[in-house]
């Protein structure tokens, strides 16, 4: 599955995405709206505004980093660490882990 782009959101996606970033919200809905794809947009645009881009060049993502994807289960892990990576997101892939992973 590809990460669609900004301008193939919906009109809902795009409200989520404009949300400020100094509240929290809770995103609910059925599998499939679209839910991890505006986490992902989100995570970028917060990444972004720190300088933080590309690859993580060898160093680990630390505890101390202020937003991470963490996600119940490896498959949408692997999803996701593809399409940070991609041109249209541009964030290291180490972002987004699992549960199990992020805890050990």
């Amino acid at each position: 599955m590809e990460m669609p782009t900004l301008n193939e959101l919906s009109a809902e996606q795009a409200d989520v995405l404009a949300l400020p970033f100094d509240k929290n919200f809770l995103i609910t809905g059925p599998p499939r709206p679209g839910k991890s794809v505006i986490a992902m947009y989100r995570l970028a645009r917060i990444l972004q505004s720190k300088g933080i881009t590309g690859t993580t060049g060898g160093r680990a993502v630390s505890e101390s980093d202020e937003a991470r994807l963490i996600t119940y289960n490896r498959l949408l892990t692997n999803y996701m660490q593809s399409c940070l990576s991609d041109s249209k997101l541009n964030v290291p892939s180490e972002y987004a882990s699992t549960y199990h992973s992020y805890f050990q």
